[in-house]
């Protein structure tokens, strides 16, 4: 059996922090800040779930090879006897067979009835010894997910971080000391895990969205003041704590009775509630683990979706009158791209962006260009859009570029950031960077960066400075020289964020780190493979 191989956990999505100039880095489940200069690392948080496992790693070891040295010899020794039992009892029942055949037919009934008995003895036998083996077998521990920091955000003034952890479907919110340093400032784990965040209201509310369809508005930093009780948990968020009528509304003496009843009902409910979740605490406590924590906080479901969300951002339309209205921009599975109201009113519609024919796993927009959209997914395509009309400006191809450099047969991009109208782009899988700069209303022909490896995050630092976490490689800078760029490996090597990273094998990691391309539908690659080519339309023809 081939060995598996094992190497460290790379770093994967990156957020740039322009106002302090600090880049954070996420590796597994930890965020590891840089200065944008480059050197080592100036700060690290760690998951606590990373930490658990960071401990348990060496008692886990000590115990394993304890036990194999304990249970070896015993095992041996009763494994020995119980072969010598076997060929014991295999005597014994082939003893009434050689008999059988020199006495001949006359007793052949009575042969007949000690082969059946001795039959079912040996039955009973391989019965008990399989009970015992499956006693005497080890039991398997329910293998727990790494942690993993999937999504990362941070407020334009620098102050605060937005992170999720994928692994526990949590939101971690931190503050910023604009030196690198984050100090924890919230956690609130959400029903499903989110797929893509981002910020609106003045930054003062996180947008998140799950694979599900839902979208949440949740406060950045949470009020303290906040109501306790089931209304605010995402379990019960339709329900109402107290009766929308009060005494003042109702006059009539009978409901009057039914508004007490309710009052009531309503009590009990909450009470038999705090049990159960009395109850869960005392038995997470009793098996030693930890209690899932109640969604007990401030938030409000604003969005639906029948399809599953891959991505979201946070647009702002044009206004000569008044201040510019936010929109909430979703991407999904089933190639649709959705333009709603962001809150009070999301639930009005704005439009569809439709043209893709494959999934759309990346959405975004210039800050100079607020009124353009770049998406791309699945597709050989980059898609511009004039988002506020719905309307398809023009379409760039990608694939034929990564075909010819890399033999690329179809791509999925993973992520594009923007600034000064280039347009950044990575491929899942494909070792380089594409860059595709604004011309009026269309992208122009990608230019290609080979990269020693294949791009898992990328952050900009400015026009002419990119920074790429490659697998294999950590953080590498991109740096623009007059027309050219140029990679510059080795800016940001630590020693000591290598030796803290989790080890992973080929499997685990393609597991955690290269998802886009699973949300390709099989069914579309099939019925591509159904289309006839032009060769075979001209044979048809004639």
């Amino acid at each position: 059996m081939a060995e598996k191989t094992v190497s460290k956990l790379p770093y994967s999505y990156l957020f740039n922090s322009h106002s302090n100039g600090v880049i954070f880095a996420v590796r597994g489940g930890q965020i590891i800040s840089f200065m944008t200069s480059g050197g080592p690392s100036i700060s690290r948080w760690t998951h606590p779930d990373q930490l658990k496992m960071t401990e348990a790693e060496p008692v886990s070891a000590k115990r394993s090879s304890s036990q194999i040295n304990q249970k070896e010899a015993p095992e041996v020794a009763k494994e020995t006897t119980e072969n010598l039992e076997r060929s014991t009892k295999r005597q014994r029942t082939e003893e009434p067979e050689s008999k059988a055949a020199e006495e001949g037919s006359k007793e052949a009934g009575i042969i007949d009835d000690g082969q059946s008995e001795t039959a079912e003895i040996a039955t009973l036998m391989t019965a008990n010894e399989q009970k015992k083996n499956k006693k005497n077998k080890p039991q398997t521990a329910v293998q727990q997910d790494k942690p993993i920091i999937t999504l990362l955000s941070v407020t334009s003034d620098g102050k605060h971080v937005v992170a999720v952890s994928g692994h526990d479907k949590t939101i971690w919110v931190f503050e910023h000391d604009g030196r690198g340093k984050l100090m924890q400032r919230s956690k609130r784990t959400m029903p499903k895990r989110p797929c893509g965040i981002a910020l609106a209201q003045d930054e003062r509310t996180i947008i998140a969205a799950d694979k599900f369809g839902d979208v949440y508005a949740l406060p950045l930093l949470p009020s303290d003041a906040v109501a306790k009780g089931p209304t605010l948990t995402l379990a019960v968020k339709h329900k109402r704590e107290t009766p929308a009528a009060t005494p003042l509304t109702v006059h009539s003496a009978g409901n009057l009775r039914a508004l007490e009843a309710q009052k009531r009902h309503m009590a009990e409910r909450q009470k038999q509630q705090e049990q159960e979740r009395a109850a869960v605490v005392a038995a997470a406590r009793s098996a030693g683990v930890d209690a899932p924590e109640a969604p007990m906080f401030e938030h409000s479901l604003v969005l639906g979706h029948v399809s599953m969300l891959t991505d979201v951002i946070v647009a702002r339309g044009s206004s000569q009158n008044q201040s510019p209205r936010e929109f909430i921009i979703t991407a999904d599975r089933d190639e649709h791209i959705r333009v709603s109201r962001a809150p009070p009113h999301a639930y009005v519609i704005e439009g569809f962006c439709l043209a893709h024919k494959d999934f759309v796993s990346t959405l975004a927009i210039d800050e100079n260009r607020p009124e353009i959209m770049v998406s791309a997914g699945g597709d050989a395509e980059v898609f511009v859009w004039d988002w506020q009309n719905s309307e398809l400006l023009s379409r760039t191809e990608i694939l034929s570029v990564a075909k010819e450099h890399f033999g690329a047969e179809k791509i999925a991009v993973s992520k594009i950031v923007a600034a000064a109208g280039q347009f950044f782009t990575i491929c899942e899988g494909i070792p380089a960077m594409f860059i595709l700069t604004l011309e009026g209303k269309t992208l122009s022909t990608p230019s290609t960066i080979p990269l020693p490896g294949n791009p898992l995050g990328i952050a900009i630092v400015d026009a002419s400075h990119v920074l790429v976490s490659i697998d294999g490689h950590g953080l590498t800078s991109i740096v623009k020289s007059g027309i050219t760029w140029a990679v510059n490996s080795g800016d940001f090597e630590d020693s000591n964020a290598d030796a803290e990273a989790p080890e992973v094998t080929d499997t685990e990691k393609q597991k955690l780190l290269y998802t886009v391309e699973s949300m390709r539908k099989k069914v579309v690659d099939f019925l591509a493979s159904q289309e006839p080519n032009a060769e075979d339309l001209s044979i048809a023809e004639t």
